[in-house]
């Protein structure tokens, strides 16, 4: 399954809500993120690669009210969701984490 492209605060929401049990891992990232660009071939391919998890990528702005809404610290940032609540978050680019912690909430409760 390809990574979904959310926009806003509104599509965020609509994917936890209609997302089930599934995991759902959210990247926060940017354009002149020097760090994203280590973890996005990781992130894409575990999206191709696990069609039980739904990844998403938000690209933020300076100036985003996502940045207050959802706390993000630093870029990249990834928030691990499931049935609508937060489980796991943690910001930087070390992909091994990233693919690490994907394993590892992938098929808990």
């Amino acid at each position: 399954m390809p990574v979904l492209e959310l926009c806003d605060k509104h599509e965020i929401r609509e994917l936890l809500k209609n997302s089930g049990r599934k995991l759902v891992v959210i990247c926060f990232t940017s354009k002149n993120c020097g760090a994203c660009r280590t973890t996005t071939p990781r992130f894409e391919a575990m999206s191709d690669q696990m069609p039980d998890v739904i990844f998403a990528r938000v690209v933020i702005e300076r100036e985003d009210e996502l940045i207050e809404e959802y706390q993000i610290e630093g870029v990249p940032t990834f928030l691990f969701c499931r049935n609508g609540n937060l489980k796991y978050r943690f910001h930087g680019g070390n992909a091994d984490f990233m693919c690490n912690k994907v394993e590892e909430l992938r098929f808990q409760n």
